[in-house]
């Protein structure tokens, strides 16, 4: 499976530009989280993109090794680990009693950079 990996950095800003000030662990209360999260499903959702997200999410969870890091945004600086908590947690919260894959069993993605038009162009062949 192909995305646009602009697509999904548009909805992963919401949880990944947040940033903290003086705070040893930026994972150790999650409901801080709730509202971007909420906001980025959303955003997904009224445009269409929910299952989308959902696939990314799951993808990066399941194989974060030299990917997961380019979702990284321009907040707090997460660590790999870190990321899939919180990745981990979004899932939880946007699609609760939905399990989240295993190392290495989701659908493996493709995060392809291209811009949006081009992506247009080439979905509608």
């Amino acid at each position: 499976m192909r995305l646009r990996k602009g697509m999904i950095d548009d909805y992963l800003v919401y949880v990944t530009s947040m940033t903290f000030v003086d705070v040893d662990d930026p994972l150790e209360d999650m409901s801080v989280y709730d509202t971007a999260i909420d906001a980025m499903a959303a955003a997904a959702q009224r445009e269409g993109n929910l299952d989308n997200l959902h696939l990314a999410l799951d993808s990066l969870i399941s194989d974060p090794d030299g990917r997961i890091q380019d979702f990284q945004g321009l907040g707090q600086p997460f660590t790999s680990d870190q990321m899939v908590r919180l990745f981990t947690y979004a899932c939880e919260r946007i699609w609760p009693g939905e399990s989240v894959s295993g190392p290495g069993e989701a659908v493996p993605v493709d995060f392809v950079t291209i811009s949006k038009a081009d992506w247009d162009r080439e979905m509608q062949r």
